[in-house]
Formats: C-alpha cells, sequence, structure tokens
C-alpha cells in the first residue's frame, strides 16, 4: 500500500521541478519586514495550484493588511497598545506599497484617540475611504465624533 501523497509546495524563483515538503510560511514578521501583495493571483491553472504562497499570520496583520489595501487615509495613534496594526500600516506606507487603487495611503499620526477620530471624520467627509485602529478603551475616547458623523448619516465602520 503506498502511503499518503503530501502536498508540497513550489518555492517561487526556483525551477518547475524542484519541490519542496517545507511550507511556505513566514510566523509573525516583525512590523513592517513583509511587503503585502494585494495584486489578484490565479489560483488554478489546468486544474494544479499556479502559485502556492501560503503564509501564517495572525488575526491582527490579516485585517490590517485588508484595511491598508482599501483606505486612503489611516489616522493612527501609536500610542494604544492594542495590537500593531497601526505600526504595520505606517510602515507599510513609508516603504511604498500600493493599495488595490494604486496609491499610498496617507497615514496621519494623531496626539489622541479623539483625533484620530476627528481626522476620521473628516476624510470621511471629503469622501475618502478612511479607517483607524484602536483598543476598546480608544473606541470610548472616539464615541463623540462617532455621534457626529453618525448625527450627518454619514457611511463609516469603526
Amino acid at each position: 500500500m503506498k502511503p499518503p501523497h503530501k502536498k508540497t509546495a513550489k518555492r517561487t524563483g526556483t525551477s518547475k521541478t524542484k519541490k519542496s515538503a517545507v511550507p511556505l510560511t513566514d510566523g509573525q514578521d516583525a512590523p513592517g519586514t513583509s511587503k503585502p501583495d494585494f495584486r489578484h493571483e490565479r489560483r488554478r491553472v489546468r486544474g494544479r495550484s499556479a502559485k502556492s504562497g501560503y503564509k501564517t499570520l495572525d488575526a491582527n496583520e490579516a485585517v490590517a493588511r485588508v484595511a491598508y489595501a482599501l483606505n486612503e487615509v489611516i489616522a493612527i495613534y501609536p500610542i494604544t497598545p492594542a495590537s500593531p496594526m497601526g505600526e504595520w500600516a505606517d510602515a507599510w506606507a513609508a516603504s511604498g506599497v500600493k493599495t488595490l487603487w494604486g496609491t499610498v495611503p496617507a497615514v496621519f499620526e494623531m496626539q489622541s484617540e479623539g483625533g484620530a477620530a476627528g481626522a476620521i471624520h473628516g476624510a470621511l467627509q471629503t469622501g475618502a475611504l478612511s479607517t483607524t485602529f484602536t483598543s476598546s478603551q480608544g473606541l470610548l475616547l472616539m464615541i463623540p465624533n462617532m455621534y457626529k458623523i453618525a448625527g450627518e448619516l454619514t457611511p463609516a465602520v469603526f
């Protein structure tokens, strides 16, 4: 009886015949060390994998990648110890990583959580797609701005 077939991933940059049994994972990278690739990839070509690029991420980095890829303005207050999401967005913008829209988002470092919410409010008023990253305590400090945004019937997600 044959042993079960193990899927192997081709390493990018090597010949087509060379395969590796090691999964292509980087684990958790330090903020800004891995540039996200937001281009669409073809996953299947004639029934086999065209490019296998599995990467192990934690939820914070996964959400930060999506938020970075879809927004034009990112207001951060980096002292909040919730997660490294703001640091990753700042590092990606500093290294010139483009979003799905082909631009590098404007990342603003604010002096308080209320300032970050105010910056998001202003960006939303201009029609820009914008986001911020905060903790539960920081969200409480954003409530006055959130009431103002809701009162103006401006679509936003916090």
